[in-house]
């Protein structure tokens, strides 16, 4: 099946026209409002070690904040699904699988509805604790990468320590879905 078709849905009989574009999405007037689209597939990682989820602290200058998140990106072109999540899951935790049959796509999220018509891949895998031991250097805009208990997952969700929308996402129907 062609990824495209997972990933961006079509608007259809809704006039589009590009705004502003730039290497990584373009925002596009569709009538009377406009909607934000990235020109690749974006991805979302679900590493778990142990019944444990792998996240991020991510420095984001547009909140002014370092939120916790599952570390997650955009393609580059032509990119599958399977690699990006490699590639991402490499450069924001030092951790390399060489194995691409370990990661497996347990779904998609509309992040932004109203305002997107793509859907986030979510691609998880099983980390071994030697795997996450041995973790190399990573990203510069990544400060920090630890493993949540499944109890600190829920209270970080619950407290609003958790509040990006795609990384709650994915951790709550991970919570309702896998047994410990």
């Amino acid at each position: 099946m062609d990824e495209r078709i997972l990933w961006k849905r079509e608007c259809n009989g809704v006039k589009t026209e590009t705004v502003y574009s730039n290497p990584w999405f373009s925002v596009k007037s569709r009538n009377d409002y406009f909607s934000l689209e990235y020109d690749t597939p974006q991805i979302i990682v679900l590493a778990t070690v142990e019944n444990s989820v792998l996240m991020v602290k991510v420095n984001r200058p547009l909140i002014n904040d370092t939120p916790w998140e599952l570390p997650a990106g955009g393609a580059h072109q032509n990119e599958s699904f399977v690699r990006t999540a490699q590639r991402e899951l490499s450069e924001e935790t030092g951790i390399f699988i060489a194995d691409l049959k370990r990661f497996t796509r347990t779904g998609a999220l509309a992040e932004q509805a109203g305002r997107s018509n793509e859907l986030i891949q979510i691609m998880k895998i099983e980390l071994t604790p030697e795997e996450y031991q041995a973790r190399i250097e990573h990203d510069a805009e990544i400060t920090e990468v630890r493993l949540f208990s499944r109890k600190e997952l829920a209270a970080s969700i619950v407290s609003g320590a958790f509040y990006l929308t795609a990384p709650v996402a994915v951790i709550a129907r991970y919570l309702l879905t896998e047994s410990p």
